[in-house]
């Protein structure tokens, strides 16, 4: 038996097979695209966040203290 997700690829196969398939496509893209540039965003964010307030190991810092 497959991936659970197998099914996806027919499926959206027979929802853009229309004769409006512009339309379908605007249709779907007002969904993904907000979402995706969110998912983006927050990847930016975190990591910037994660820059931003990184600070070092002070024991791994330190060659002379024995661990």
């Amino acid at each position: 038996m497959g991936p659970y997700w197998t099914p996806i690829g027919p499926s959206a196969g027979s929802f853009f097979h229309a004769d409006t398939h512009q339309d379908r496509y605007e249709e779907v893209s007002a969904y993904v695209d907000p979402v995706s540039k969110c998912i983006v965003g927050l990847i930016v964010v975190t990591y910037l966040y994660r820059v931003v307030t990184w600070q070092p190991d002070i024991a791994s810092a330190d060659p002379d203290q024995a661990h």
